[in-house]
């Protein structure tokens, strides 16, 4: 690999052509590495997940059971936001108007939920929250697009006025 390689420029410019080389080696380089991950990781599965749920079973022998990790309790506010639109109860665009109160309510609640004082475990948790919340509203929108070139003209008119009809 070394052969192939140029000399580098004494004052460290490189040209377009080896830039793409370098992105290339390093793509390779970071594909190779998840892939070395993955089938280490396919075949020394069960021993991994034995070592990380070693610590969560003894605290469970020691209060007696009461452990319960649910995360399919994250998720459970983004479908039911789907859920208001899908029922013409909150529309995207309001939805929309309220992110910042969501972001911040968000962040509050992975504080509260995190076992642990430091920011980052918070972070882990709040960042897919807030990605739930705009793919959340992203289908909203979609939804509202398509439920309006469904919904007909006559539909529109306020109930004071004539319809076209």
């Amino acid at each position: 690999m070394a052969i192939l390689r140029r000399k580098r420029s004494p004052d460290g410019r490189m040209s377009l052509g080896d830039h793409l080389r370098e992105l290339r080696r390093r793509i390779v380089i970071a594909a190779s590495a998840i892939l070395v991950g993955s089938v280490l990781g396919w075949f020394e599965y069960d021993s991994l997940f034995t070592q990380l749920m070693a610590p969560l079973r003894k605290l469970e022998a020691e209060r007696g059971g009461l452990v319960n990790i649910n995360f399919g309790g994250i998720t459970q506010p983004f479908t039911v936001q789907l859920q208001v639109d899908v029922a013409h109860i909150l529309p995207a665009r309001v939805m929309l108007k309220g992110w910042r109160i969501a972001v911040l309510l968000i962040f509050v609640f992975a504080a509260a939920m995190t076992p642990t004082p430091d920011a980052w475990t918070m972070l882990v948790l709040a960042f897919p929250m807030v990605g739930l919340f705009y793919a959340a509203v992203g289908v909203s929108m979609l939804l509202d697009k398509r439920r309006a070139r469904r919904e007909p003209d006559w539909a529109k008119v306020p109930d004071d006025e004539a319809s076209p009809l």
